[in-house]
């Protein structure tokens, strides 16, 4: 019996281990609304992916991210990769160039199973500007730019569009691998 016990108790610890981490849920962030000169309602400032979820008028999100298909393979070495990595998120709800990637962002950081309280999201006008005045801080230019850190220092960034697919992109950032964005300059 003491040996039938001892196996379930090891079989059980190991399960525990395996099981994969739940999220914990966030809660929308409070927003503020504004209405485009197209007569269109979006988000700014500070916002997170529950704000994407809540909103009505971000259903492009989900649309997108449902659709997006995180290539095989593509979380091998890169999961060890994420110690210490954060991010900081420019984008526009109004965007054509967010509405198109965020989706596959989310999904592919969903397979890295990162941590959605180390990314900072800001939403901007259509002028590219936030309440705070943070853009101008972050040299944000095009949206959306996604900014990667290590342990605080900035690896490189993903801005507007892939150069060449979204995941390639991201994993060569991850991987700290040589990458200029379609907008790099010397």
């Amino acid at each position: 019996m003491k040996h039938f016990l001892f196996i379930f108790v090891l079989l059980l610890s190991i399960s525990c281990q395996n099981t994969p981490k739940k999220k914990a849920v966030q809660e929308p962030l409070p927003i503020s609304e504004m209405i485009t000169t197209e007569d269109e309602t979006i988000l700014m400032g500070k916002i997170n992916r529950a704000n994407l979820l809540a909103t009505s008028y971000t259903q492009w999100f989900k649309e997108e991210y449902d659709f997006y298909r995180v290539p095989e393979d593509w979380t091998t070495d890169l999961k060890n990769n994420m110690d210490g990595v954060t991010l900081k998120l420019f984008m526009g709800t109004w965007c054509e160039d967010t509405q198109r990637e965020l989706g596959g962002m989310y999904r592919l950081l969903d397979a890295l199973d990162f941590d959605d309280n180390t990314l900072e999201m800001f939403a901007l006008s259509e002028y590219k500007e936030s309440p705070e005045g943070i853009e101008k801080e972050y040299n944000i230019t095009n949206i959306p730019t996604l900014i990667f850190y290590k342990n605080g220092v900035e690896m490189n960034r993903f801005v507007e569009l892939p150069v060449e697919t979204l995941a390639i992109d991201l994993k060569k950032i991850l991987l700290g691998e040589p990458y200029q964005n379609a907008y790099y300059q010397e």
